[in-house]
């Protein structure tokens, strides 16, 4: 069993004991950058980065006496303007979060079959040497920093350089595989499809 969390309102770390890993969007290096991806107030991101703080130190003390316990991480959701967030990212985990055990980015990548007139994330309209460039950013960081394992979805920035990229597909089959359990306590088929009524 895995957790995917914005974090905001996890307070209890049983799931340090019940996760294989967990993982919490903080999405950026400081409170603008989330709140743009969250929608909520600057303020969030001290409590969501406290939070972290106390999650990592648990994890340690965990690790430390032999437990089980979940590795934990932190996502980084990425448009084209955020280039510069990837190195400035790292530095702020390695230095913040002692314990973190792997930072992950991966594009925001939006569902078109809900809304055709999304465009993707931004990422549609960007410049082919924009994509690249933010890719070799990604290769640059990947691997170990300061003890923090720096992970990147590399097959979805790949599609990125296809056209028609994106959730554009009428059939998923990984359903069979995982589902999801929202923050409502009810059961969708996946992460995309979380609070939409047919698929509850």
């Amino acid at each position: 069993m895995a957790l995917i969390t914005n974090g905001s309102l996890l307070t209890n770390i049983q799931f340090l004991e019940l996760c294989e890993w967990v993982r919490i969007s903080l999405d950026g290096p400081d409170s603008e950058i989330f709140a743009r991806y969250h929608g909520r107030s600057l303020g969030e991101f001290d409590k969501v980065v406290r939070r972290i703080k106390l999650f990592c130190a648990e994890a340690q003390e965990r690790k430390n006496r032999k437990e089980r316990c979940a590795e934990v991480g932190i996502g980084c959701l990425t448009q084209p303007e955020d280039l510069g967030v990837v190195p400035s990212m790292v530095r702020f985990c390695v230095e913040e979060f002692n314990g973190l055990d792997y930072l992950q980015f991966r594009p925001l990548v939006v569902n078109r079959i809900d809304d055709p007139t999304l465009n993707g994330g931004g990422w549609d309209k960007a410049p082919l040497e924009s994509l690249e460039s933010f890719v070799r950013s990604l290769e640059v960081v990947e691997g170990e920093a300061g003890g923090l394992r720096v992970v990147w979805s590399r097959d979805k920035y790949q599609t990125l350089f296809s056209k028609g990229y994106g959730k554009n597909y009428d059939r998923c089959h990984r359903h069979f595989l995982e589902s999801v359990i929202s923050a409502d306590c009810c059961i969708y088929i996946c992460c995309h499809t979380q609070g939409q009524e047919p698929f509850r």
